[in-house]
Order: C-alpha cells, then sequence, then structure tokens
C-alpha cells in the first residue's frame, strides 16, 4: 500500500510545546499552507486545510527530543474521510476509523500496514476526541488510544532529535479540520 507515503508527502503538520513551557503557545506555529487558529484556549488550536489540495500544513518549527512519552487529543471536524496523522521522530502514526498503523518506511509499511483496533475501541471514529500516547523508545514505539493499549512497532534508530506534528488528509477540494489539544511533549534533554 503506497497511499501512506503520498500523506505524508503532502500533510499538515501542528505542533506545540508542553504545558510547562509557560504562556500561550498556539501563536508560535508556523502556517505553510492552510491556517491555525486558536481554540478554546491556550492548549487548543485548530488546523485548516486551505481546499487548494487534500491537506494544509503548519509547523511549530522547533524540534523535540527523538524518544519519550508524546500525548495529544486530536479529533476531525469535519464529516469528510481520511488519515489523521501523528508524526514523531522517525515515524507516523496514522489513524482511519477503526484501524491504526505506524510508518517508517515504504517496506515497513509494505509488511504491516493498518492494524484494527482492539476491543473496546472497534469502529473508534475519528469525529469523536481520541487521546493518542506514544512512548518512543530507541527501537520502538508502544501506542495507547483512550488508554487501551494498540500494540507496539520496531521502528529504525532515528535521530536524537525531530519534529512532533499532526497532519490531517482530506479529499481535494475540501477544508478539513482537526481540532488539536492538551499536548505533552518530552522535556529538552
Amino acid at each position: 500500500m503506497r497511499a501512506p507515503a503520498l500523506l505524508i508527502s503532502a500533510t499538515a503538520l501542528a505542533v506545540a510545546a508542553p504545558a510547562s513551557a509557560g504562556p500561550c503557545t498556539v501563536g508560535s506555529w508556523v502556517a505553510v499552507a492552510g491556517t491555525v487558529s486558536d481554540g478554546r484556549d491556550c492548549r487548543t488550536a485548530v488546523l485548516t486545510a486551505d481546499g487548494t489540495g487534500a491537506t494544509g500544513r503548519t509547523t511549530y518549527g522547533v524540534a523535540v527530543p527523538g524518544s519519550g512519552r508524546f500525548a495529544i487529543t486530536l479529533q476531525r471536524l469535519t464529516p469528510d474521510r481520511g488519515s489523521l496523522q501523528l508524526e514523531f521522530p522517525g515515524g507516523y502514526l496514522l489513524l482511519i476509523d477503526g484501524h491504526v498503523g505506524v510508518y517508517t518506511s515504504e517496506a515497513q509499511w509494505a509488511e504491516t500496514g493498518y492494524r484494527p483496533l482492539p476491543a473496546p475501541l472497534t469502529g473508534a471514529a475519528q469525529h469523536a476526541a481520541h487521546r493518542l500516547e506514544l512512548d518512543v523508545a530507541a527501537r520502538t514505539i508502544a501506542v495507547r488510544v483512550d488508554g487501551v493499549v494498540v500494540g507496539a512497532w520496531p521502528i529504525p534508530a532515528h535521530a536524537a532529535t525531530g519534529m512532533f506534528g499532526v497532519l490531517v488528509a482530506g479529499a481535494r477540494g475540501t477544508r478539513s479540520r482537526v481540532r488539536i489539544s492538551d499536548w505533552e511533549l518530552p522535556a529538552p534533554r
């Protein structure tokens, strides 16, 4: 399956600093395509694709540690379908309704692809808010959705720092929107 590579090349990123970073961090995001707007408070943002492509893109612009605990709550706000993706140093977590996968390379994706979410998450939809937690180690990533362990995947060795982001994909011409909230990143080393 080659779709994840295409989604990764045309993505929407949203990244933020940990809560301990001080006052609002939403204004620190830089929109590359699409827009990022403040949500209800300093710990919420909304990413909107501009409609000219399948996605928008925004970056926080600061590298994060390559390993540790990453957490975020995501909710698709528009009725369209597509994947939600969470970038971590070394790969991507991909979510579609009822399924999850980890992408680190074409070869790895061809071997593992999407896995069905376990009970009680069977059939979980992107239109509900979901808490994603990733524990990234030197060679593995363990994933929880809403506190339920959904699996662990091997990952290749990666840099000591990298990007953390949120990606939203929809059909070309749509203004896909996702609410991003309560993000947590590992402390800088």
